[in-house]
């Protein structure tokens, strides 16, 4: 996760769980949600010390 951090992926990501990739084009994925998830996230990394942002 560290290494995540500090180098993330190139664009655009795909995110799996386990051996399977998670859609984002089915009516189950919120965007909604999955933006203040990444808003949530941006927000907590700006608190770390040394974190790149």
């Amino acid at each position: 996760m560290t290494r995540l951090i500090d180098d993330p992926p190139a664009e655009p990501f795909t995110a799996y769980r386990g051996d399977r990739r998670i859609r984002t084009d089915r009516a189950a994925f919120d965007r909604d949600a999955a933006l203040r998830l990444h808003c949530l996230t941006r927000d907590l990394l700006e608190t770390v010390p040394g974190a790149r942002g």
